[in-house]
């Protein structure tokens, strides 16, 4: 069974109709950052120790592009990392689905970037964490079993933004969940269809009935 992964950036409650990425995702990291970079180099300590980076995101947006060869470019300039962990970050997304299946696409997505990355010599992007919307409750099955389809075996677990602030200045999950959404009977159905382990625990942000 996939395990579950409770994430610090919105829910995406069961939804009737069409899936459409919010505008807003298109502005992430819009800027060139590899120039910046390049500015200092360090070298690293215990360089041939192997690392597993456990957590990477990619993505391909207006303005923006983080794939397998900018991820080995990183990779691969002092550490010797060997595998990697994709996290999901509401990155391709099929397009035309349903709000609850629409992020089957991006492990989809992730499973070919990890094909892609073992074509060019890069890290074995080892692992898969996607999103499904645990407050489908029992509903969320299916969804898992197509995230099984999609990922060409790396599919590990899910990930679910949860943390919730009244407070205007706090940042809310990216899976925008509601007020008590731990405490919620049929989120916690959807939680046991998982199993209990985590693997992506939520920043401290206290949630508040």
């Amino acid at each position: 069974m996939p395990v579950l992964g409770i994430g610090d950036e919105r829910s995406l409650r069961p939804t009737v109709g069409v899936f459409k990425e919010p505008a807003r995702f298109a502005d992430v990291a819009n800027y060139d950052r590899h120039e910046w970079l390049t500015r200092r180099q360090e070298t690293a300590i215990d360089a041939d120790r192997p690392i597993i980076d456990p957590h990477h995101h990619l993505w391909d947006r207006e303005g923006s592009t983080y794939l397998s060869a900018e991820l080995g470019r990183d990779t691969q300039v002092s550490h010797n990392v060997k595998h990697t962990v994709f996290v999901e970050c509401s990155s391709a997304y099929d397009e035309g689905s349903s709000a609850a299946l629409a992020p089957v696409g991006e492990t989809r997505f992730a499973a070919a970037q990890a094909e892609e990355a073992q074509r060019r010599n890069g890290p074995m992007i080892a692992g898969i964490v996607g999103h499904a919307d645990m407050s489908l409750g029992e509903g969320v099955d299916d969804i898992l079993v197509q995230h099984e389809q999609a990922g060409a075996g790396l599919f590990r677990g899910i990930r679910h933004g949860t943390n919730w602030s009244p407070h205007r200045a706090v940042k809310n999950g990216h899976h925008e969940p509601g007020p008590g959404l731990l405490l919620d009977p049929t989120f916690q159905a959807g939680v046991r269809r998982l199993g209990l382990s985590l693997i992506h625990i939520s920043e401290p942000t206290r949630q508040e009935a």
